[in-house]
């Protein structure tokens, strides 16, 4: 158990690295006028998710594909599965809202792939950084 406790840690570690480099530019300060608007999440085939997230006066596309993320995480985690994988994510920008259009496969066990992500470590990364999991 202590060893469990160990590597979840250091994932949870590793992934506030990771999403530190993937940031750069992106403050504290500059999060501060964002408004995560909207999201919804839509079951459009087997174990696939399309999800919309909406974001006004952020600075990058990255605030609404990481809210869309954070949404994807809670679909998973309320379902009873413990991995998403990301299949396709485009942003677009209208006015001052970025909406991300992301589908993600949902599984049980890890996927394939190198854009996947562990529900429970993102739901605590979302909460961490004041990202609305909706």
């Amino acid at each position: 158990m202590r060893q469990m406790t160990m590597l979840y840690t250091l994932v949870l570690a590793m992934t506030g690295v990771v999403s530190a480099c993937e940031r750069t530019g992106a403050t504290a300060l500059s999060t501060r006028g964002v408004n995560y608007v909207s999201a919804e999440a839509e079951l459009i085939g087997d174990g696939l998710v399309k999800i919309s997230a909406s974001v006004k006066n952020a600075e990058s596309d990255h605030f609404a594909s990481d809210f869309a993320a954070c949404v994807a995480a809670r679909y998973a985690l309320l379902r009873g599965f413990g991995f998403a994988r990301l299949v396709t994510d485009s942003v677009s920008l209208t006015q001052d809202i970025r909406t991300a259009t992301s589908v993600y496969s949902i599984t049980a066990r890890l996927p394939a792939g190198v854009r996947k992500l562990d529900a429970e470590v993102v739901a605590v990364n979302c909460a961490e950084n004041g990202i609305p999991m909706v």
